[in-house]
């Protein structure tokens, strides 16, 4: 299960996409061989890559919903074996033993394999995003 959040897709293959003041990156662990210009992380923990709308030919925003013993919940997918769940469903924290995160959410933390958990992926095609302007501070 990948993380939720924006990808760009280029020849079928999806990219983690974020944007920044140094323009719009693609991440991946193990870069193609076919697209080149990536350069290694802060972390090291992959590549990146700036790239331009026109190279990309769509971007999706992948997201998880489901139920969870009949409350709909947002699922976002976590390292190791566990998902969290989200919903404002206020009625989940007495009936399923989530916790209240605020006034308006609440949230639990289930083994990926829970029986009482049913997760399905959506994906929406979105905008290529734009770069975030650098901001000037004036002192």
């Amino acid at each position: 299960m990948i993380p939720s959040g924006d990808y760009a897709v280029i020849r079928g293959e999806m990219f983690r996409l974020d944007e920044g003041t140094d323009g719009v990156m693609i991440y991946s662990a193990h870069p193609p061989e076919w697209l080149s210009g990536w350069s290694p992380t802060a972390i090291g923990s992959g590549y990146r890559r700036i790239v331009s709308a026109a190279e990309v030919d769509h971007v999706v925003r992948v997201s998880y919903r489901g139920s969870y013993r009949g409350i709909r919940v947002e699922v976002e997918p976590e390292a190791g074996q566990k998902h969290l769940l989200l919903t404002r469903e206020m009625r989940a924290g007495l009936d399923a033993g989530f916790s209240f995160l605020d006034r308006e959410m609440v949230v639990k933390e289930v083994m990926r394999d829970d029986p009482d958990l049913t997760v399905e992926q959506h994906r929406r095609v979105v905008p290529f995003p734009s770069p975030i302007p650098p901001t000037s501070v004036e002192w």
